[in-house]
């Protein structure tokens, strides 16, 4: 699936053709990428998470993507992603 990245990746799967993937790289961004039933998209970085993470999660409730993200702060940030309806228009 591409890397390097550091500590574990974290996976939901909304159904058998939507499978979302987390991972932290090297560098400590945080990158998604999705099956959409057909292929795998490619990579994307997520905005906003605050520096030095260094454990993930994500959870699926109906159409809501949430992120959790645990930081060298010592804090636990979440993030909402918009759902592939939001996101297609």
């Amino acid at each position: 699936m591409g890397g390097p990245f550091t500590g574990e990746p974290a996976a939901a799967a909304r159904d058998a053709d939507r499978i979302d993937v987390f991972a932290i790289t090297p560098e400590g961004e945080v990158r998604h990428r999705w099956w959409d039933g057909r292929r795998w998209v490619e990579w994307e970085t997520i905005a906003g998470v605050p520096a030095g993470p260094t454990a993930l999660s994500c959870a699926w409730s109906g159409d809501r993507l949430d992120l959790f993200v645990r930081c060298d702060d010592g804090g636990l940030h979440h993030r909402a992603l918009p759902t592939p309806k939001e996101r297609n228009g």
